[in-house]
């Protein structure tokens, strides 16, 4: 019986060095994707930085600060490559989950992908939240005035 417990607790402890081990490699391969998908935005390879930000997305926890500003260089990279549709998706994201410091330009970005594929009403939605929720953030000033209402007849 003692055998059989020792051997247990031992495969136990293994378990759990696997686990840390595939944490760090996890942690390790994140952060490297990161880092490539900001040098491939910063030297103009949208499709790159936009896949690279993608797989490092898959592997961040949805609370990890860096999966909103992945996600955003995702949708940025994929409007400036011309694929204005599947870059609604990653500011949808960041626009429509936890509250974030990355959500005003998800909004306004997002804005420019929905109106870029057709889809007037969502863009204006994305454009009135982003004017109302974060008034005197420079993404709401590039969007100048709002506006003036139609006079009713």
């Amino acid at each position: 019986l003692s055998r059989t417990f020792d051997g247990a607790l031992r495969l136990r402890e293994m378990e759990e060095k696997i686990r840390a081990e595939e944490m760090v490699a996890r942690g390790e391969l994140t952060g490297s994707l990161y880092e490539s998908a900001s040098r491939a935005y910063s030297a103009e390879r949208w499709e790159d930085a936009a896949e690279h930000a993608r797989h490092a997305t898959v592997l961040l926890p949805s609370t990890d600060p860096r999966r909103a500003e992945l996600l955003c260089v995702r949708g940025e990279a994929l409007l400036r490559a011309g694929h204005a549709r599947e870059a609604v998706e990653p500011f949808a994201l960041v626009a429509d989950g936890e509250p974030d410091p990355h959500r005003a330009q998800a909004l306004y970005s997002g804005a420019l992908a929905l109106e870029a594929s057709g889809q007037e009403e969502n863009a204006a939605a994305y454009r009135r939240r982003l004017r109302g929720e974060y008034p005197d953030t420079p993404w709401a000033g590039r969007l100048g005035a709002p506006p003036e209402p139609s006079p009713r007849r």
